[in-house]
Order: structure tokens, then C-alpha cells, then sequence
């Protein structure tokens, strides 16, 4: 997978681990080692579960986080977009994509989204990023991506524009 994709394929991949960072030190570790550079290029790690909700069992997604890349000691840095809570059966949103803010030039998002914007992106840049996060996505389409995408940049407070 990590060969197909630094020559620039796609790629899409499940392993078993209750945390983003547990897959990450699964794949560092014995059998895989696969290099920390090498693991930079993921975007996103959706972590799933079996969990009970009001009597019924399901798999829910518990965990989306976006991979950024390496900081300046050579770590993997991960944010973690949203967590569902099985109590109330909500989502906890913790905030900005990355891919946002820096197609925006912005370092954080509007601490006011819906009353005031911070910055913009053209929809050529929302259907990049769509384009790049298909796999990661739970749509068809890139037009449906792209519509998720202009969603979320709205909801942080940018302005996306033609």
C-alpha cells in the first residue's frame, strides 16, 4: 500500500487498533516497519467499533483524524476532527480541517462561523481537496465530496467562492 502510494496512487487500507495513534505504532512496529516518513502521507484514519447503542449492537465510526504530517522533531501530528459520543449519540466536532485553513492561508478558523468569515477558497480548491479525500469520504461522486467539503470549510468560517 505505503509502495503504491509514494509512487502516487490511492490507496485504502483497514487494520485493527482502538486509536489513531495505536495504527500508527502498529505500523511502525514489527512486521511492518514502515518509516514515519512514509506514514506522513496518510490523510485521515477513521477508527471503527462494535458498540451497543440503546440496546443494539452495531459498528459505528467513533474516530475521524486527519494525518498532517511531521513536525519539526520528526513525529507524526494528528487531529482529531470528530468523536462520537455513545452516550448521547452525538458527535463532538474539534474544529478545522487543515486542508482548509491552509488552502485559505489561515492559521486558525473564525471563532464566530456563520456570523462572520475569516477567509475564502474557490471551489477549484474545495474539489482538490475532495479529489485528494475521496477515499476517505462517504460519497460517490466528487461533486458529492466537494459538497461535503464546502460544508465543512462554511461551518469554519470560510468563505468559498467560484
Amino acid at each position: 500500500l505505503f509502495q503504491a502510494m509514494s509512487t502516487g496512487h490511492l490507496g485504502l487500507s483497514t487494520l485493527h487498533a482502538d486509536s489513531p495513534q495505536a495504527a500508527l505504532n502498529r505500523l511502525e512496529a514489527k512486521p511492518m516497519f514502515i518509516p514515519k516518513v512514509m506514514l506522513s502521507s496518510l490523510n485521515m484514519i477513521i477508527i471503527m467499533a462494535r458498540r451497543e447503542y440503546q440496546g443494539n449492537a452495531s459498528r459505528k465510526v467513533t474516530t475521524c483524524s486527519e494525518v498532517k504530517g511531521l513536525d519539526s522533531r520528526g513525529e507524526i501530528i494528528v487531529k482529531t476532527l470528530v468523536e462520537w459520543n455513545p452516550k448521547t449519540d452525538n458527535w463532538r466536532n474539534f474544529g478545522d480541517s487543515y486542508y482548509l485553513k491552509k488552502a485559505a492561508g489561515l492559521k486558525k478558523a473564525s471563532q464566530e462561523p456563520g456570523r462572520n468569515f475569516v477567509g475564502k477558497v474557490t471551489m477549484t480548491q474545495v474539489r482538490e481537496i475532495a479529489e485528494n479525500k475521496m477515499p476517505d469520504l462517504n460519497c460517490v461522486t466528487v461533486d458529492a465530496g466537494a459538497s461535503m467539503i464546502a460544508g465543512q470549510a462554511i461551518s469554519m468560517g470560510i468563505e468559498v467562492v467560484e
